[in-house]
């Protein structure tokens, strides 16, 4: 049996202060669980202060302290248990020469009374956000950098068998491993956390970058005497591209601020990445979203190592190649076809597992038919060859 009481408390008070906003919050909770031969529990104090500023319209920088102290709960009374400080700092500016920025910087130092509750901790997190859209939005990019240090658990691999043609994976007995097979696969995986954990300093980079010529062209009117000649600029109207870059490094490097500037050849180290990932999207799309004929051509690049499961480390390389093609033969009946060259290689280093080389072709031609908006018949046929 047990007698269990809870006390939470928790309020915030901001207010305007010309181009000042203060604000105070506090934050409590007070938990009693009283056994037949035990008492447990805790009780927690948080009180955070902090001000945010509008500098100008569009432009806020604010910041803020935190204090947070626990203590843990037993037959003999409270015990001291650990005292966090944290403290954030962000800086926001809007649509200011078609730039919209986002910068966050979060710093938490944890110190504990008692080894047995833990070790101390330092944990910092930067996050940065950008947006920025000129030549009449002709051009659009995006980035999202993020660092922080912080504990990363090994990971174990686990497979289940499903029915077949149900799963992602088949068991490839010359290889003495699981491949992927979307076809005919009978295995799905999992991967589960464990509880060995590393320090390690992660660093994620997204950047996304979009041209659409169209709109660069638009509003433009050529000169009569060169009207004849403008066949480039019809050309370069029904172009776009798109660029995806992706960053991904968990590391255990001690040069830290070469992680965080970005310094590659520190990353996918053998001695110190625990899991990194590089890669590269670009399309080129022709006559995009056009549902009369449109084209898009894919080219993806990608380098993984992996060193965070706990049966060994395995690296990849990969170029992919991807070609779409789509036309529409009528009003009701369109077609779509797509070729893929794909070329894998995945280097393992576990015990009774040999290296993978991946060499795939694929070609599918989809056929639809639309009756009416509200209904649509479609057939697919396809072929893949890997070796």
């Amino acid at each position: 049996t047990v007698d269990s009481k809870w006390l939470r408390q928790r309020g915030n008070l901001n207010w305007s202060l010309w181009k000042l906003r203060p604000q105070f919050g506090y934050e409590a909770e007070d938990r009693k669980d009283a056994m037949v031969d035990s008492t447990g529990g805790f009780r927690f104090e948080s009180v955070t202060a902090g001000l945010a500023v509008e500098m100008r319209r569009g432009l806020r920088f604010s910041f803020s302290q935190n204090e947070r102290r626990d203590e843990a709960r037993n037959a003999r009374g409270l015990l001291p248990k650990s005292v966090a400080n944290t403290q954030s700092y962000a800086l926001h500016v809007e649509q200011w020469k078609n730039l919209t920025l986002g910068l966050n910087y979060t710093h938490r130092e944890r110190k504990f009374e008692d080894a047995k509750f833990g070790n101390d901790a330092r944990t910092d997190l930067a996050d940065v956000q950008a947006q920025y859209s000129p030549l009449r939005r002709a051009l659009t990019t995006d980035l999202h950098y993020q660092i922080t240090n912080t504990q990363a658990a090994k990971q174990e691999r686990v497979f289940f068998q499903v029915p077949r043609g149900e799963g992602n994976y088949r068991f490839e007995t010359t290889l003495n491993d699981y491949v992927p097979d979307p076809v005919f696969g009978d295995y799905i995986l999992r991967v589960l956390n464990t509880e060995d954990f590393v320090p390690v300093v992660e660093v994620r980079v997204r950047s996304k970058m979009r041209w659409k010529f169209a709109q660069l062209l638009e509003g433009e009117k050529p000169k009569a005497e060169n009207v004849s000649r403008v066949w480039w600029r019809r050309g370069l109207a029904a172009l776009s591209t798109e660029t995806f870059l992706r960053l991904e490094e968990r590391t255990q490097e001690i040069e830290v601020w070469d992680i965080y500037r970005l310094n590659l050849a520190r990353f996918q180290n053998e001695a110190t990445t625990l899991f990194g990932v590089q890669s590269l999207q670009q399309d080129l799309h022709v006559w995009e979203n056009q549902r009369r004929k449109s084209v898009r051509y894919r080219f993806t690049a990608l380098r993984e190592l992996n060193q965070q499961l706990l049966e060994g480390s395995s690296k990849r390389k990969q170029a992919l190649h991807e070609l779409r093609l789509t036309f529409a033969l009528s009003p009701k009946l369109s077609s779509q076809t797509e070729l893929r060259l794909n070329n894998e290689n995945v280097y393992v280093n576990i015990s009774g597992r040999v290296n993978r080389y991946v060499r795939s072709r694929s070609a599918e031609v989809e056929i639809s038919y639309r009756p009416r908006p509200q209904v649509e018949l479609a057939n697919a046929a396809g072929v893949i060859y890997d070796r």
